[in-house]
């Protein structure tokens, strides 16, 4: 779990760049999904197939996420 202080300043950035404000609730789940992806992408030597898939969900998830916002 983020400190309150990166969940803010990712409210901040996300503000920034979408234009839109998102709730403490959102921002930390939106932040903790992308630092999680994040340790998956860069820590693994060799990924399995396993963290292979939890990285395309991830990034499913993100992707859809993005696209559904820029929708609205």
């Amino acid at each position: 779990m983020l400190p309150k202080e990166a969940i803010e300043e990712f409210k901040v950035l996300y503000q920034k760049r979408y234009g839109q404000d998102i709730s403490d609730e959102e921002a930390s789940r939106r932040a903790n999904n992308l630092v999680n992806l994040y340790k998956l992408v860069y820590t693994a030597a060799e990924p399995s197939k396993e963290s292979e898939q939890r990285v395309n969900r991830a990034y499913d998830i993100l992707f859809n996420e993005v696209a559904r916002k820029s929708n609205e």
